[in-house]
C-alpha cells in the first residue's frame, strides 16, 4: 500500500508541476513537496527487496540500483527532448507519465468474484 500511495503522490505532484512550470514560487513549493513524497518511495523500494528476493539479495539490490540509474538516464533524455520541443511543462509531464506507468505496474491484480465466490478458491 505504501508503494502505491507513494507512486500516486509522485505522479500527482509531477502533473501539478507541469501545470505550474511557468510560476517560480509555486514550482518551488511543489518541488519541495515532490521531494518529500519521493524519499519514502525510495525507502519503500529498498525495504521491499529483502522481502521479495530472499537469498540473492546482493544481486537484487544491484539490479534495483541499475534500474534506478537507467531510468534516470532514460527519463532525463526523454524529458530533455520534451523540454527542448515544447517547454518546461513537458518535462514534468514526462515524469508524471513515468510515475503513472509505475503506479499501474505496482497495482495488484483485481480479484473478481465469480458467481459470488472468490475465483482463487474455486
Amino acid at each position: 500500500r505504501r508503494l502505491v500511495a507513494s507512486l500516486a503522490a509522485c505522479a500527482g505532484l509531477c502533473a501539478a508541476l507541469a501545470a505550474v512550470a511557468d510560476r517560480p514560487v509555486a514550482l518551488v513549493v511543489l518541488l519541495v513537496l515532490h521531494g518529500v513524497a519521493h524519499a519514502p518511495l525510495m525507502a519503500v523500494l529498498y525495504v521491499l527487496v529483502p522481502l521479495v528476493v530472499g537469498s540473492r539479495i546482493n544481486e537484487a539490490f544491484a539490479w534495483l540500483t541499475s534500474a534506478v540509474v537507467g531510468g534516470i538516464a532514460l527519463g532525463t533524455t526523454v524529458a530533455g527532448s520534451a523540454v527542448h520541443d515544447a517547454g518546461a511543462w513537458a518535462g514534468f509531464l514526462v515524469g508524471a507519465l513515468a510515475a503513472a506507468l509505475a503506479l499501474v505496474a505496482a497495482l495488484p491484480p483485481e480479484r473478481r468474484a465469480v458467481g459470488g465466490r472468490d475465483p482463487s478458491t474455486a
